[in-house]
């Protein structure tokens, strides 16, 4: 096992000309062994991690301090999280254990509900808790009432639950091998992840992002539930079909994966992948929990408690200030997000992911207004005379969509999202003029 840590240069998987450094530095001196399990943080950024020991590691102004759950065995604590009272819980093979004011007390079958003590991780949601307990289904703690659902007496798929965690609208996503249950107040819903992408599609991570959008790391790849659309995604061939142990999405659209065994894979905002090999470099070959906070990443696994860094140097290639990172065209200088847009030029000069929609034009002497562009339901029309207009809408690559009589709107309700051709006729002098018109919602 590894227990130094340094700066390291790592090959670069993709894109030879940029260049990445990872930086990896204990965070609490000593703790490379025992395995540190899960990590939490409290509204304050203060950082809680438990290990395998049953020891309770809380971080305070950069001060650690040590908690020995239960000074009379050495159970592991596994899974941590902080309620909305920043009381902070821990599941552990010999109970439930909550830290509230620097006291630590324990629940057990004797005293609680608990079905079981063996509980293997915690998740908090307003006034209530989620409990997974190892090979017996999972709990749901409200107050002082525990509700076990097993396959026995719900709708739960496998009593071998392996992750779960909680939407920001209390939807529970929860995974037991190849099958992932969804839980929205009574509603029950069950996947079959080997059925529906590949045999040996067992989640090993969940996470979800700011987005709301959760991922699944799997022992082939990597699978996203897109909140906005509800359907999954198969992402394997993205971002390969390897074990990933853990997975992080960052609000900045970047990618952590830690391929068990293995090493780090990173994919950066651009779609550039890096891999730190965990054998080589003295990366993590095993990570069992990430946590992003104030743009810094910090892993758990078998290298202890360490923050990690990462640094990339992108090329600019055009010389006009703006590395390849933000540069949309890095090969043409007058191309960059400091740029000045040109309207209706098929070009999007500024990098903001649209050439400028123009509203102005003249058709025989008259000045006609197309307003908003891009537009949403209703495209309004404006002319400085009166004059008998005709409207035909095509598709960006021309073919007829829809004949419109001149109204005051145009109705744009029934198009999805795109870029069309909007040719406008004055029907007493046969002029023509053609207008792009985006609609975006």
């Amino acid at each position: 096992m590894k227990k130094g840590f340094v700066t390291l240069m790592a090959c670069l998987a993709v894109a030879p000309l940029f260049t990445q450094t990872l930086n990896l530095h204990e965070d609490f001196p000593g703790i490379t062994w025992p395995f540190l399990w899960d990590m939490e943080q409290d509204a304050s950024g203060n950082l809680y991690v438990c290990s395998e020991q049953g020891i309770l590691y809380e971080k305070k102004n950069q001060v650690w301090k040590t908690y020995d759950l239960n000074p009379n065995g050495f159970e592991d604590a596994l899974g941590i999280a902080v309620d909305q009272n920043d009381v902070v819980w821990i599941g552990a093979k010999d109970g439930l254990y909550t830290l509230d004011s620097g006291m630590v007390s324990r629940f057990t079958t004797t005293n609680s509900g608990l079905p079981t003590d063996y509980i293997q991780t915690v998740r908090a949601y307003n006034d209530e808790l989620w409990l997974v307990m190892f090979g017996n289904g999972l709990v749901r703690k409200i107050d002082d009432n525990y509700t076990h659902y097993t396959m026995a007496n719900s709708e739960l798929p496998d009593d071998y639950v392996g992750d779960l965690e909680i939407q920001a609208d209390g939807t529970v996503f929860a995974a037991a091998n190849g099958k992932v249950t969804i839980i929205s107040g009574s509603t029950w819903q069950n996947y079959d992840f080997d059925a529906m992408f590949g045999s040996e599609t067992w989640v090993y991570d969940i996470f979800i992002d700011h987005n709301q959008d959760v991922w699944f790391g799997t022992r082939t790849g990597v699978i996203k539930f897109n909140n906005t659309t509800k359907q999954f995604e198969n992402l394997k061939s993205t971002y390969g079909q390897k074990k990933f142990s853990a997975i992080l999405y960052t609000p900045t659209n970047q990618l952590w994966l830690c391929e068990l065994f293995e090493g780090l894979h990173y994919f950066d905002q651009i779609g550039n992948q890096y891999f730190f090999d965990g054998d080589v470099s003295g990366a993590p070959s095993q990570v069992f929990d990430f946590l992003y906070y104030n743009d810094t990443l910090r892993v758990v696994g078998n290298i202890g408690a360490t923050v990690t860094g990462l640094t990339i140097t992108y090329p600019d290639d055009d010389s006009d200030g703006f590395a390849a990172d933000v540069d949309c065209d890095d090969d043409n200088p007058n191309i960059n997000p400091g740029a000045t847009e040109i309207p209706n030029n098929g070009i999007d000069e500024d990098c903001d992911g649209q050439d400028l929609m123009s509203g102005t034009f003249q058709l025989a002497q008259t000045t006609v207004e197309l307003f908003p562009n891009p537009v949403r339901d209703f495209l309004s029309v404006k002319t400085s005379r009166p004059v008998d207009l005709g409207f035909v809408l095509y598709s960006a690559n021309g073919r007829f969509l829809q004949r419109f009589e001149q109204a005051p709107q145009l109705d744009m309700r029934t198009f999805p999202d795109g870029l069309y051709l909007l040719e406008m006729l004055d029907v007493k002098t046969g002029q023509k003029q053609v207008a792009k018109i985006l609609v975006s919602r």
